[in-house]
């Protein structure tokens, strides 16, 4: 499960460990550990969608900064975009760099 902070940093600590939410920044935890920290967090944190075939998504590339483009196929862990917004080629993102997802798929 994608998970981020909503507005600004949270540090959420369990008995074993702790993870430290940003705003912008999505983490993949286990499902059950995100269940917990949404339950625990109320709407300071929410879960960031699953990017689909032919959704427009916005990414941060640690080079271009925020960048957006359409999803092409979904992998484990990459994404294959095309109408990346900046080299305008088909690239392969990782999914933890998704901020992001517009409403419905299109084509």
């Amino acid at each position: 499960m994608l998970i981020e902070a909503v507005s600004y940093p949270i540090r959420y600590a369990w008995p074993k460990g702790e993870i430290r939410l940003i705003p912008g920044q999505p983490v993949d935890v286990p499902e059950e550990r995100g269940t917990k920290i949404l339950k625990k967090c109320g709407g300071k944190v929410r879960v960031v969608g699953p990017a689909t075939i032919g959704t427009m998504i916005q990414f941060r590339s640690p080079l271009f900064g925020f960048c957006t483009g359409r999803v092409l196929s979904v992998e484990v862990e990459t994404v294959r975009i095309g109408e990346h917004s900046v080299v305008k080629e088909i690239v392969k993102i990782p999914r933890l760099w998704i901020t992001k997802i517009f409403g419905e798929q299109t084509g």
